[in-house]
């Protein structure tokens, strides 16, 4: 692979932040193929994990966001008649309409 000065000065630096991380390349190899996929596997390895962090947080977000709509859906059907099976099902209808109009809000 042959590269420009200032493209050499470019990996060059990336390799040095890479290391400088700690957890970054251990050693120097004369393939610089093999050293830029090292690098790209610690950075995907890294991505993943981070990605798994906010995948947590937004199913807690989530449950919390959910119960608290339940109560919110509770409160604001009880002036309603229906109960039981129609109740629920009147309860799941405005949940679902909710969350629907959520994501549609969401999506903008």
């Amino acid at each position: 692979m042959r590269f420009k000065d200032k493209e050499l000065e470019a990996i060059r630096e990336l390799i040095y932040r890479e290391i400088d991380k700690g957890g970054g390349i251990e050693f120097f190899e004369n393939d610089l193929d093999n050293v830029l996929f090292k690098i790209n596997t610690n950075n995907n390895n890294n991505n993943m994990s981070k990605m798994k962090q906010l995948d947590e947080i937004a199913q807690g977000v989530a449950c919390v966001a959910l119960e608290l709509m339940n109560d919110s859906v509770d409160w604001q059907i009880s002036d309603l008649t229906a109960e039981g099976d129609e109740y629920r099902a009147i309860h799941a209808q405005v949940v679902q309409m909710a969350v629907s109009k959520m994501y549609e809000e969401v999506k903008r």
